[in-house]
């Protein structure tokens, strides 16, 4: 059986630190600025496309549609944990700002990722925000994709 990376002697060791976190935040960083890249938006573009409600801040649920768009599926408690670790002002969303410091990974280009001026393919359709959202605890079973008006 696997030891869980928190029981072995390095994950002890950067759980003492507290680098255990950071270290997962980054891979999530990676992992979401990875499917962006793949499907050629830059990260205003996709956080504007999240932002279901046009109110200039990402919520739990609007993350959780916009990530399961992009294909990565989480948890309620992921997604709570990345909110907790892109929102630095302790408002409970994301915004903007937030979001591109966040999803700087050091290490990894961010090339036209961060730079809002490059030319990038947006696809304008909406992502339909999770059905089955109360609060801030998205449900695994909730939608969120693109539609087509």
């Amino acid at each position: 059986p696997q030891t869980p990376i928190e029981e072995s002697p390095v994950g002890v060791l950067l759980t003492q630190s507290g680098d255990l976190a950071l270290l997962h935040q980054r891979a999530v960083a990676s992992r979401i600025k990875t499917k962006l890249a793949s499907r050629g938006f830059k990260l205003g573009d996709a956080f504007t496309k999240f932002d279901t409600n046009r109110d200039g801040s990402l919520t739990a649920e609007e993350l959780y549609g916009g990530l399961k768009w992009l294909g990565l599926e989480m948890s309620p408690a992921e997604i709570m944990d990345i909110v907790r670790g892109f929102d630095t002002n302790g408002d409970n969303t994301v915004t903007l700002q937030e979001f591109k410091k966040a999803l700087h990974v050091p290490g990894m280009e961010d090339d036209e990722l961060l730079d809002d001026d490059a030319p990038a393919f947006v696809d304008t359709a909406p992502i339909n925000p999770p059905a089955a959202m109360s609060g801030t605890s998205p449900s695994p079973e909730a939608g969120g994709g693109p539609h087509s008006d």
